[in-house]
């Protein structure tokens, strides 16, 4: 027994000497990510969504990527909408496009308002690499006075191909304040923490938006 201890000992050793390693190369950053978004009714039922983003890294004060995206969004009943984009991504070192489907599903239950939405994206980037990833999203937004609308959300990230694979996990806790009938004010916090990559990332984001409803085009 006694001769077996320094060989337990050095296994152990190595063993918290490989999860620190492992842990070690898990990045975490606080980042900022802002928002303004215009969307306009073209029919009573058919909804364009124009959104321009920035997002910085390094304590908010580097650039990390801005994106523009336009989307269109279906109304087939009150509790089910259908939508497709297309986004634009600009990197410090590359772009890419993105194109997006999705479906969301959405009821109230008095002041509680869950929602459910899948989305389903294909993005493209330089050397002929595509990735096909499959978002779930499932949101509960509370109905409170003074026009907010705090909010709690998790997503799961999955990556369909090239391999199969499970990808980041987001949670998010925030607010939405209606300001006026057109205008609408939001910020929340994001946890973000990503899985099989070589250099993954644990960040704590901040975000904060501006959403404008133009009236309805006759």
């Amino acid at each position: 027994m006694t001769r077996l201890l320094p060989c337990v000992v050095l296994a152990a050793s190595l063993l918290a000497i490989r999860i620190h390693a492992a842990s070690a190369q898990t990045m975490s950053e606080r980042k900022l990510w802002l928002s303004a978004e215009g969307s306009a009714d073209l029919t009573r039922k058919l909804r364009l969504n124009v959104e321009q983003q920035l997002r910085l890294d390094g304590g908010a004060t580097g650039f990390d990527e801005t994106l523009t995206e336009l989307s269109l969004r279906f109304r087939i009943a009150k509790f089910l909408r259908i939508g497709a984009a297309y986004r634009f991504i600009v990197l410090p070192d590359e772009q890419r496009h993105r194109g997006a489907g999705e479906a969301q599903l959405a009821t109230a239950l008095g002041a509680v308002r869950p929602s459910y939405r899948a989305r389903l994206e294909v993005t493209t980037r330089p050397g002929d690499d595509t990735q096909t990833r499959l978002r779930n999203r499932l949101k509960v937004a509370v109905n409170a006075p003074h026009r907010l609308e705090p909010f709690l959300a998790g997503e799961l990230i999955h990556v369909l191909s090239p391999r199969s694979e499970f990808r980041e996990v987001r949670l998010y806790a925030g607010t939405e304040w209606q300001a006026t009938d057109e205008l609408q004010l939001s910020a929340f916090y994001l946890f973000q923490d990503e899985h099989n990559m070589n250099a993954p990332e644990r960040n704590h984001i901040v975000g904060l938006g501006a959403s404008y409803r133009f009236r309805s085009i006759d």
